[in-house]
């Protein structure tokens, strides 16, 4: 998949042309390719936003997952005290190069790591950098949750590490939104492209709210307007 994304991806890269294949799989993940990557944000209110994004209306509670990924790397990864950053000795078994993942047998898996890898990536993306994006890199576990390492009491003799989770009750969830918008966390600021400025349009018109004179208004100057219009025909009538 990673050979795919990188053979047909470079003619649609509006930046600077990934360099290596962490970049690649940092794009992949951030334009819906599958991948081992799991997307975090250093803004608490863009996470928030993620959470409650949803066009649809709230049919159950909402989540903010919160880490400390500098307690988690050094409760997890040996020798590593913070966040990796992508290339380094320590991250170099959770991505194989891609002659290297060829050369495996199909049962093999891609790593032997256990446990994910926070990863700082480099802000070479434009949505990369709008959602101060972070990653961790997933291992063989695949539930973070599991770590037995999670909310221990600090010097109790063990390794300490922070997850948590924050519930959103479904019936903040409109609300919260909207109060985003207004501080200028949207769509169209998320994603700053036209597929993020038309999707930022469309839920904006859904959600809007129109009185009954407002709407007779609203009518009224488009009447208006089409009387104004000057016509342009073809150009045998302009001649």
């Amino acid at each position: 998949m990673r050979l795919a994304f990188e053979s047909a991806g470079l003619p649609l890269v509006e930046s600077i042309a990934p360099c290596d294949k962490w970049n690649w799989y940092f794009l992949m993940q951030h334009y819906r390719a599958p991948t081992r990557l799991l997307d975090w944000t250093i803004s608490p209110l863009i996470a928030l936003y993620f959470a409650v994004r949803s066009d649809e209306k709230a049919i159950q509670d909402a989540a903010v997952w919160v880490v400390d990924p500098w307690r988690w790397n050094r409760a997890h990864i040996k020798n590593l005290f913070g966040p990796a950053i992508a290339g380094w000795e320590e991250t170099a078994g959770y991505l194989l190069d891609l002659e290297d993942a060829f050369d495996t047998d199909e049962a093999e898996k891609q790593t032997k790591k256990k446990w994910p890898v926070a990863i700082e990536p480099y802000q070479f993306d434009r949505r990369i950098a709008a959602q101060g994006s972070k990653f961790f890199l997933f291992g063989t576990e695949k539930d973070m949750a599991n770590s037995p390492t999670i909310n221990r009491p600090r010097g109790g003799g063990g390794k300490h590490s922070v997850l948590d989770k924050l519930i959103i009750p479904k019936s903040a969830i409109e609300t919260m939104r909207a109060a985003l918008n207004d501080i200028g966390i949207n769509e169209k600021a998320m994603f700053p492209d036209l597929e993020g400025l038309g999707r930022q349009i469309s839920w904006e018109w859904k959600s809007r709210e129109i009185g009954p004179g407002e709407q007779k208004a609203i009518k009224r100057k488009r009447f208006d307007r089409s009387l104004k219009r000057p016509h342009i025909g073809t150009r045998s009538e302009r001649a």
